[in-house]
């Protein structure tokens, strides 16, 4: 048990429930955030980066600009 649980049943039993509530409240939340936090440390993020497509050369007389000029 930690530290909390034999107040939090001390309080039940006493019937002072919404002090008990509240304590549980707080351990349950505690627990959560460790049980996340150790999730999130279960995973390694790693990054796909794509190599850049090599450009082709393009004929001589072709330009870049698409525009027609009159």
């Amino acid at each position: 048990m930690s530290d909390s649980e034999p107040s939090i049943v001390r309080n039940i039993i006493d019937k002072k429930f919404t002090k008990a509530n509240n304590q549980f409240t707080d351990m349950m939340r505690n627990k959560v955030y460790k049980a996340v936090d150790d999730f999130k440390k279960g995973f390694k993020y790693v990054t796909h980066e794509k190599a850049p497509e090599p450009q082709q050369d393009k004929p001589d007389g072709w330009s870049t600009n698409n525009s027609t000029e009159t």
